[in-house]
């Protein structure tokens, strides 16, 4: 053509980029051309009327403009297309469909990997149907799962299960599913070698029209590693964490929401406190405010303001807290302090520390097995056993609303496990 001809020209001058347009009737489709040829294969035009179609790279009309929106799928020669009744389907250059049933919605994020994601809506996004295609529009995962993410070399998808959680699986080479983890949310990309979890937590939703309530839901986040272990539990409301100075200031606990006028956006009445990167609560989530300059941070509680140091706020707190091996002990149940001794649930800090655990309920006994260790424990007692031979506790294990409690620090040296107390920050670490 003696436009392309003349816009090579040009870039032998200057350089630099120029602009190839080709004209079609009254439709104009651009297309940015270099000295290795078109970007792409394939355009989207738009006619007046906002419906849209594809051109091919000399501005051909190869897929008529009469849907209302398409996504390119250019090394596949197919296109993604959406019908005015606001179903998707696929269709390639000669326009032939290749789903019997249209779609909510067809993600062609990851095409470049060979796969896209198709689905139907649900009722909410944690309860979405999605599967999965191949380039060939093979169905490789059926339109059974709520979750995708691709890692950089495999696809997980997951699958919401009885408990509300989801139970993850890779897909192999052979396009056959392996369990992989279950986690109480779905998965999104982050930085920092670590993913979001999504949640949500059931509240009522505010109709500012009526000043009336009715149920909904108000979505949460958490963080998971690479492996998939959850380091922090999604139930704070924030979109993401911003970590400055090592700590993030997130809000929970919301029990109503309202919808921003100004922004589409569910602002909860939760509290807010701080968190650490290992999902510790630096700071109590009970604040009306927090806010930050630098590192200093002010926090508001019933018109009362608190400006605290970084430093200070680890110092703000009275929770202690257990770590083993550096990763913090999650339980429903705070540790205890008696008589300058720190007590947690048996079950808890067995578990922790991979140990066997046997309970006798009638002689509220416990015989924990670890390795080449047995230690009998009887509540009210300051004496165990560690292999049959009597050891001294400094406060005894004693039963607290119907939970049996140990020190930590005996249970711990019985089983040969090193403990140190961090007095400055109230931390606890238990290394096997």
């Amino acid at each position: 053509m003696k436009l392309k001809m003349l816009a090579a020209v040009t870039l032998a001058i200057t350089a630099s980029l120029s602009l190839n347009v080709h004209a079609s009737g009254n439709l104009n489709v651009s297309e940015w051309v270099d000295d290795k040829g078109p970007v792409e294969k394939y355009n989207i035009l738009t006619k007046p009327n906002g419906l849209k179609g594809v051109t091919n790279k000399n501005g051909d009309e190869i897929i008529d403009a009469i849907y209302k929106d398409i996504k390119l799928l250019p090394d596949w020669d197919k296109f993604a297309v959406q019908d005015k009744n606001g179903k998707w389907t696929i269709t390639n250059v000669g326009g032939e469909r290749f789903f019997k049933d249209k779609y909510d919605f067809i993600d062609t994020k990851y095409y470049d990997k060979g796969f896209v994601a198709i689905g139907i809506n649900g009722e909410n996004e944690f309860n979405n149907k999605a599967g999965i295609i191949d380039k060939d529009m093979n169905m490789i995962v059926p339109v059974e799962y709520q979750s995708y993410l691709y890692t950089g070399s495999k696809l997980f998808v997951g699958k919401l299960n009885s408990n509300n959680e989801y139970d993850y699986y890779t897909l192999n080479e052979d396009n056959s599913l392996l369990y992989t983890a279950t986690l109480p949310g779905i998965l999104s990309s982050n930085a920092d070698n670590t993913y979001y979890i999504n949640s949500y937590r059931v509240c009522r939703e505010h109709n500012t029209d009526n000043n009336q309530y009715s149920s909904g839901y108000i979505t949460t986040i958490g963080l998971a590693d690479n492996d998939f272990n959850v380091i922090i539990e999604p139930v704070y409301e924030n979109k993401s964490f911003a970590f400055n100075n090592g700590v993030a200031i997130v809000k929970k606990g919301s029990t109503a929401y309202t919808i921003s006028n100004s922004v589409s956006e569910k602002i909860g009445n939760g509290k807010y406190g701080i968190i650490d990167k290992e999902g510790n609560e630096i700071t109590e989530c009970k604040y009306d405010s927090i806010t930050r300059i630098g590192n200093s941070y002010t926090l508001t509680l019933n018109g009362e303001r608190e400006a605290l140091k970084l430093n200070e706020l680890y110092n703000n707190t009275g929770e202690i807290k257990i770590k083993v091996n550096g990763i913090q002990l999650k339980s429903h149940n705070s540790p205890v302090v008696i008589d300058n001794s720190v007590l947690l649930p048996l079950r808890d800090i067995t578990e922790a520390l991979d140990a066997n655990l046997e309970w006798n309920n009638e002689t509220k006994t416990a015989v924990i097995t670890n390795n080449n260790k047995t230690v009998s424990i009887s509540a009210g007692s300051n004496e165990i056993l560690v292999n049959n031979k009597p050891v001294q506790l400094s406060t005894p294990a004693q039963i607290i609303n119907n939970i049996t409690y140990i020190p930590v620090r005996g249970i711990s040296t019985a089983l040969d496990c090193k403990v140190d107390w961090d007095s400055n920050n109230k931390i606890v670490s238990i290394t096997k």
